[in-house]
């Protein structure tokens, strides 16, 4: 595993609600030990003018300690400890905010869709509508974006949650009630990279590859579209098991790859 550059680390700070200034000044002061304010400014490349005021505000923090020598040194808060406060501080955030949802959050919800981009990014709302479902899980997927999902999946197997995937590929997640969708060039080539999900009749996505385009996709609290993709799951999965049930009759009235279904 290859070691994060340094501006990594500055970034990840950033993340946890340092400016870019205070997230070079710690790295610096625990990397280097103890440091005065002129040698933090050479060697992190912040300007002498801002070092102290960037310093003042760790100290302010709790993440940096004044030493009383002469001139001042500057000590970093050891990083575990920052973590552990942090970690405290954001959970108990999100404890607030989750006891007092009925508060901030409407019951009613706005029927809309919301375009996405970026497959992580895609993969992240599904595994949020994976986690949050209370009955019910379709899913059509191909091995690379199961791999993504299944923890999440299988957590919610365990939870008791029905599932019901058709999916793609030579390889398939064990999981629910699993359709395989029939092997043939033209319909892999046709859906490769689709996803679809619908979760408890209430909301859904689909996410798709462009080859100029990238990663797209859309979540929706549409009961409409929500139906359409759940429709579109349920009638995929109708086709694929009469295909297999009847597969000598399916190729001998298609063709060995079903060249004649396709439109």
């Amino acid at each position: 595993m290859n070691r994060p550059a340094e501006q990594e680390f500055v970034q990840h700070f950033e993340e946890l609600g340092l400016s870019n200034y205070e997230a070079r000044t710690y790295i610096y002061l625990l990397q280097n030990g103890q440091c005065y304010g002129n040698e933090i400014s050479k060697g992190t490349g912040i300007p002498s003018s801002k070092i102290y005021e960037t310093v003042a505000r760790l100290v302010e923090k709790g993440l940096a300690y004044p030493i009383k020598t002469s001139p001042v040194h500057y000590e970093a808060l050891p990083l575990k400890e920052f973590l552990n406060q942090k970690q405290k501080n954001v959970l108990a955030v999100i404890k607030t905010l989750e006891d007092n949802e009925r508060l901030l959050e409407t019951s009613k919800r706005s029927e809309l869709l919301w375009y996405i981009s970026g497959r992580k990014n895609l993969l992240d709302k599904g595994r949020t509508l994976i986690d949050r479902a209370e009955k019910e899980i379709l899913i059509s997927m191909w091995p690379e974006e199961s791999a993504v999902l299944k923890e999440n999946l299988l957590e919610a197997e365990a939870r008791g949650i029905e599932i019901y995937s058709i999916q793609f590929g030579d390889t398939y997640l064990e999981v629910g009630k699993l359709f395989k969708h029939a092997r043939a060039p033209a319909i892999h080539e046709r859906h490769r990279s689709e996803l679809f999900l619908a979760v408890d009749r209430a909301e859904g996505m689909f996410m798709y590859l462009e080859k100029l385009g990238g990663w797209k996709g859309y979540h929706t609290s549409s009961s409409g579209i929500v139906r359409v993709i759940t429709n579109y799951i349920r009638h995929d999965i109708y086709i694929n098991r009469f295909l297999q049930d009847h597969r000598d009759i399916a190729i001998e009235t298609y063709g060995e790859n079903f060249e004649r279904l396709l439109i």
